[in-house]
């Protein structure tokens, strides 16, 4: 299990940004009439919510995620094949 929970630079940046469009989202369909032109903006703002967050985590700012098998996804292991391939003429029964 992670010991720190995602939290990282990156994970805060995305979700206090999505946080506050879902608050301008919220509050732009509480208005009568509805102000569409907010309600957009709240929904623009989460859509750079989900990029700021992969963003900085490109650039070093977020967690590297571990796997049950100790692997994680920033830096795939290269491991060799256990079958040996079949020269030309070969079969493999």
């Amino acid at each position: 299990m992670a010991d720190n929970h995602g939290s990282s630079p990156a994970a805060w940046t995305a979700v206090v940004i999505a946080i506050i469009a879902i608050v301008v989202g919220g509050v732009a369909l509480v208005f009568s009439p509805i102000n569409w032109v907010m309600f957009w903006i709240g929904v623009g703002l989460l859509a750079v919510a989900g990029m700021a967050g992969k963003v900085m985590s490109a650039m070093g700012l977020g967690i590297a995620i571990e796997h049950s098998s100790g692997q994680s996804h920033e830096q795939p292991s290269e491991q060799p094949s256990e079958q040996p391939s079949a020269q030309p003429g070969e079969q493999r029964g």
